[in-house]
């Protein structure tokens, strides 16, 4: 996907579906210096966690 004509200071959200967990939280920590804030998923929802950076 290739995102363009968005202006600097213009609010915007990504999103990230996968089914390496681990790895991707390992990789975007790494890359951004982030770290990982898990948010519980209520269980209508399918329980688990909702990971943010």
């Amino acid at each position: 996907m290739k995102v363009s004509g968005i202006r600097q200071g213009v609010p915007s959200w990504a999103e990230l579906a996968t089914n390496n967990e681990d790895g991707a939280l390992a990789f975007y920590g790494d890359l951004f210096d982030w770290s990982d804030d898990a948010q519980p998923l209520p269980l209508e929802a399918g329980g688990g966690t909702y990971d943010m950076q």
